[in-house]
């Protein structure tokens, strides 16, 4: 009888051993497939992008052609100068030069050839344009350039209004731009100019809630009461002047922005996928594609926010797993546009 009760005890503590064998080889599994996505997060490894195009809706947008896209008008008696010139262009040999000690010159911008306008503003429209800046034309007091936007809600005479981005020598203001919103003079964008003597390009989205919230103090002012942030608003037309300065301009015109496409690497220590469940630029989700490899999984997606020179950028995945990784992205690229 203690024989047969020892035998027995002998065999529960074999299958015990087994059974502890069996455990830790499970474990040691599951650590290896399952477990690293809670003990060791995935991280953002890299990230890639391209540049953002610039698609131009309007047309001559670098006088090259001899068309009617450009009107010059000039005051009677004044010293300003302003002509289509040759040589020296930002691209192309061609480039608008304005020489003005006041604002007696302004060079309107002329829709018969491509009859986009009124163009309705969305996410992607911007208006951009290269400036080589001289700097005054005469020694007293700054210098300035005026590129206003005609823009209307409802495209009522009543509801157009202008925009205006005013670049000059403003050594507080060149890494930003201030804004203002003035019931007669419409909304005013300052910012200093990059640099001197060297093309610079510029750009202003227009489609973003900076804009819109501007536009709307803007109505407000003047008893609009019924606008509402996202409302429609169209670009009637623009135009160039130059007040006190010695300037240049090429590529001006309205453009459809083509988004960066970004490719991020997400590092992983688990044979397991990341079942990333959602992408965020700046805030904004972005529709993106996943493609699972066996130690990294790539998540790529459109930056549907324009990139810009000293922009910055945070990208935020969030995985099936629970876990969210933040990366940023400070671009100090030269190459690519300085937005207003």
């Amino acid at each position: 009888m203690s024989q047969d009760s020892g035998e027995k005890a002998r065999m529960s503590k074999g299958r015990f051993r087994l059974l502890l064998v069996v455990l830790l080889v499970a474990s040691i599994i599951v650590v290896a497939l399952v477990g690293a996505p809670f003990v060791a997060p995935f991280t953002v490894s890299k990230v890639t992008y391209t540049q953002n195009a610039f698609v131009p809706v309007t047309a001559n947008g670098g006088f090259e052609l001899n068309d009617n896209s450009w009107a010059i008008l000039t005051s009677n008696g004044t010293q300003a100068v302003a002509s289509i010139v040759s040589g020296g262009a930002s691209s192309g040999n061609r480039s608008l030069y304005i020489h003005d000690p006041g604002q007696s010159v302004s060079v309107w911008y002329n829709d018969s050839a491509t009859r986009v306008l009124p163009m309705l503003i969305n996410s992607s429209v911007a208006f951009g344009f290269d400036l080589l800046f001289k700097g005054t034309a005469i020694p007293q007091g700054g210098g300035t350039v005026w590129l206003t936007l005609f823009l209307s809600w409802r495209l009522l005479p009543n509801d157009t209004f202008p925009l205006t981005l005013v670049l000059g020598n403003y050594s507080i203001y060149s890494d930003s731009t201030y804004d203002s919103v003035n019931a007669s003079a419409g909304i005013i964008m300052l910012r200093g100019v990059r640099s001197y003597n060297t093309w610079n390009h510029y750009d202003l989205q227009l489609g973003t809630i900076r804009v819109d919230q501007l536009i709307k103090g803007y109505l407000l002012a003047n008893s609009s009461t019924l606008y509402n942030l996202g409302d429609p608003i169209y670009v009637l037309g623009f135009r160039i002047a130059v007040d006190n300065a010695d300037a240049y301009f090429d590529n001006v015109a309205l453009c459809n922005v083509i988004p960066s496409i970004a490719n991020v690497e997400v590092s992983k220590s688990t044979l397991l996928p990341s079942y990333v469940s959602n992408v965020t630029l700046n805030g904004y989700s972005e529709n993106y594609t996943v493609a699972y490899g066996l130690t990294t999984d790539t998540v790529t997606f459109p930056m549907d926010i324009p990139l810009a020179f000293n922009g910055t950028y945070q990208i935020s995945i969030r995985t099936g797993w629970g876990g969210r990784m933040v990366y940023n992205i400070w671009l100090n690229d030269s190459s690519l546009p300085t937005w207003v």
